[in-house]
């Protein structure tokens, strides 16, 4: 199901309270996301107009709420059941430098990333944020939930980058032999 939206909706508005997890990202969290931005930064650059030369991702995950798409959404969630939902609705981690590195991203920090919604809500192209130049568009991603057989995972991702551009969901992604990949199930999201 695809809503679409008018504005800019950005995942921090359903952030509830979430406390900073004190266990680090696991290696098998580290490689979903890695395999979250080889699918969807090339897609996302190109969705932001401009081709720009790499997308900021904010470096603080978001919390994952999955209650309510699990009872909405029984097409994307379909034969999984999730071992750890009750957990990543409470807590968030911090993206670092352990993720692989990309020379399309940039991990910004929530002052920056607060600076670069405010240059989108005003619609301003670029912004600096203490010595960088940051053009305006702003990737979220949340935390991770994997179904109790470790194949599945589900992350919710919200891009910003202009008053009426603008997309996110929820993705599900498979473990394959040959890693995590995109499973194409139709879940919930949204485009502005």
């Amino acid at each position: 199901m695809l809503f679409i939206a008018i504005g800019v909706i950005p995942m921090a508005s359903n952030w509830t309270t979430a406390y900073p997890s004190v266990v680090p990202l696991t290696a098998e969290a580290r490689d979903v996301y890695a395999a979250f931005l080889d699918v969807y930064v090339p897609t996302l650059k190109r969705s932001a107009g401009g081709d720009p030369a790499f997308v900021n991702v904010a470096n603080r995950t978001a919390h994952l709420d999955l209650v309510s798409e699990l009872r909405e959404d029984n097409d994307c969630f379909h034969g999984i059941t999730f071992e750890n939902a009750q957990r990543v609705r409470k807590q968030v981690h911090t993206l670092d430098l352990a993720l692989p590195a990309r020379q399309d991203i940039s991990l910004v920090n929530s002052a920056q990333a607060s600076a670069i919604r405010q240059a989108i809500t005003h619609g301003v192209p670029t912004v600096i944020s203490g010595r960088a130049r940051l053009e305006a568009n702003l990737l979220e991603v949340s935390e991770i939930a994997f179904d109790a057989t470790g194949r599945f995972a589900a992350i919710r991702y919200g891009f910003l980058c202009g008053q009426l551009c603008g997309e996110g969901g929820t993705v599900i992604f498979e473990k394959s032999a040959d890693g995590w990949r995109d499973s194409h199930r139709l879940c919930l999201g949204w485009i502005a």
